[in-house]
């Protein structure tokens, strides 16, 4: 069985979750140690798919928090740490209390906001 090594092979398959994603590439003879590796490239994947759709102009009456909890960790005790990715190709790494304000936190690197309040606050951009 030939190894998968190129991103592209896998991440064109529709697996929208880490768990299905990294059980194919277990299935394509990636080894158990090389999936952290994966799921960095996996994660990157998602990111720039997320960073498209939010040009595209985003619906503020879907939850974006759903297309967030590939970049939310949770660590319990109500703690998310944010895993978006950095230009230094890291991960961001911050702790935050209570999910919404993770998920707010991570919108910013995206440069969405995603408590759109329709003007109330005088502002319509904000």
């Amino acid at each position: 069985m030939q190894r998968a090594t190129d991103p592209d092979i896998v991440f064109v398959t529709p697996c929208v979750v880490w768990e299905d994603t990294s059980y194919h590439l277990l299935q394509l003879g990636v080894p158990q140690e090389e999936l952290p590796h994966w799921q960095i490239l996996w994660r990157l994947q998602r990111w720039n798919e997320l960073k498209k759709v939010l040009e595209q102009g985003w619906d503020p009456q879907e939850s974006i928090s759903t297309f967030l909890d590939d970049f939310c960790l949770s660590l319990g005790n109500g703690i998310f740490r944010c895993l978006a990715p950095e230009a230094s190709g890291g991960i961001c790494g911050l702790d935050g209390e209570r999910k919404n304000r993770t998920t707010g936190h991570i919108c910013g690197y995206l440069g969405y906001n995603p408590y759109v309040g329709g003007g109330a606050c005088e502002d319509v951009s904000w």
